[in-house]
């Protein structure tokens, strides 16, 4: 009787030791700090190309120069599938031309496109100045698709028609969140102000505010607090989810990334005033 008495004791002890390692596990998951904005400057002064770091979900340099693929050199394995697509010269090495005609480049759905707490959409476009729909795409990861809504959880998009009163002739930068509120910046000029040159846009969240920028320049901001809508899509370059000529975009892209942080104003201005001088247009 002894023994089971002190062997029940000792059961208990370690049941409660557990418990408490659990609960202490739980409560440093709870507690544990999430980014939501760096200042890192993540580029090659060498080169000019954006770097991975350990914010990158995504990151395409646009250096493979043949085939029907672009390879992520975040690590995350998202590489996108190329339709319609040309190599072109880019303004740094190589980059990817979409005519404007059934051409895009999709990317599987995974959880690393599914940032919720914070954001960045970087690249280098270079718009053509003939753009043939009415909401010509360059980037969606759509979201309740199975439904027919289609609102995404982040997109940049061009208002090429009247539509629910968003600013014509303008660039969007669109972000929904989890209580399915949505909310766009605009470009505040015209997009062919933009065309048939190389230009950096980049939409941030850094749980507080949105931003959008063109060549390092604040141009929208406007301030909410939610968490990022998740989508199950596809994250689709060069058109919406619809696939139809209507939201194809004509445009060149290079140096793309997308990040779980917030990059600064100032490393994104860095970034641009870097490469914009070192660089042909």
């Amino acid at each position: 009787m002894l023994y089971l008495k002190i062997l029940f004791i000792l059961l208990s002890v370690f049941l409660i030791q557990c418990s408490q390692k659990t609960s202490n596990e739980k409560k440093s998951k709870l507690n544990k700090k999430l980014e939501y904005i760096t200042n890192i400057k993540s580029f090659n002064p060498e080169s000019g190309e954006l770097l991975k770091d350990k914010y990158t979900l995504l990151l395409y340099n646009f250096n493979e120069g043949r085939d029907q693929f672009v390879f992520d050199n975040s690590g995350n394995e998202n590489d996108g599938i190329i339709t319609n697509g040309k190599w072109v010269d880019g303004f740094i090495g190589k980059a990817i031309h979409l005519s404007g005609i059934n051409s895009s480049i999709v990317v599987a759905n995974k959880k690393s496109l599914n940032p919720s707490h914070a954001l960045t959409i970087e690249m280098l476009i270079n718009l053509s100045s003939n753009q043939h729909g009415g909401y010509p795409t360059i980037l969606t990861k759509p979201s309740q698709l199975e439904t027919g809504s289609g609102s995404p959880s982040y997109s940049f998009w061009i208002v090429n028609a009247h539509h629910d009163g968003f600013p014509l002739y303008t660039i969007l930068f669109r972000i929904n969140f989890k209580d399915n509120k949505e909310y766009d910046l605009d470009s505040q000029i015209p997009w062919k102000s933009l065309a048939d040159e190389w230009h950096h846009i980049a939409g941030t969240y850094d749980g507080n505010k949105i931003n959008f920028y063109i060549d390092g320049k604040l141009v929208s901001s406007k301030s909410y607090q939610d968490e990022i809508k998740i989508s199950k899509e596809e994250l689709i370059i060069g058109r919406n989810f619809w696939a139809e000529n209507s939201s194809n975009v004509s445009m060149i892209i290079d140096e793309m990334r997308v990040s779980n942080i917030a990059r600064s104003a100032d490393s994104i201005k860095t970034y641009w005033d870097y490469i914009k001088f070192k660089y042909k247009k």
